[in-house]
């Protein structure tokens, strides 16, 4: 009776052959991942925005806080980037500033709010790059700064 089995060398091959199909699908999957939590953001910074213009309208000026009322379970939306910190805002009183100093650190709060202009914006995570940090928040909140440290 003659037993077949592979050698180590094929099983090396496979297994190599395995790493290289591994290294080339796990980033397409990790992008994924990146696109919908900037999709997410996206909706949630909407969300708010069309809540603060609702409250201009039937106020007259802008609301000063933002209240869970406001939202389903009458709870503040978590910004996707930074779901584990609570949702804060840092909120501002200014005619003039369309965009936090700061786009990326959530000790300033997950969200940015203007009560000077209804501004709202989400803080995002920082990418690999300037270059890539800018192309998310303006993803994320609907904008076209074209530096980081951009405020108007």
């Amino acid at each position: 009776m003659l037993h077949r089995s592979f050698t180590l060398v094929e099983v090396l091959i496979v297994v190599i052959i395995l790493g290289i199909l591994a290294a080339a699908i796990i980033p397409q999957f990790t992008e994924a991942a990146d696109d919908t939590r900037a999709n997410t953001a996206a909706i949630i910074v909407k969300s708010i925005q069309r809540q603060l213009s609702v409250k201009k309208a039937q106020t007259g000026t802008w609301p000063t806080t933002i209240d869970a009322t406001w939202f389903e379970g009458n709870t503040l939306p978590r910004n996707p980037f930074y779901p584990d910190a609570a949702t804060t805002f840092q909120v501002i009183n200014s005619a003039t500033a369309l965009h936090p100093s700061n786009k990326t650190n959530p000790a300033y709060g997950a969200f940015w709010y203007n009560r000077g202009n209804g501004l709202i914006r989400a803080r995002v995570l920082p990418g690999v790059d300037n270059a890539e940090t800018i192309a998310t928040y303006n993803t994320v909140n609907g904008t076209s700064i074209t530096v980081l440290n951009q405020t108007d």
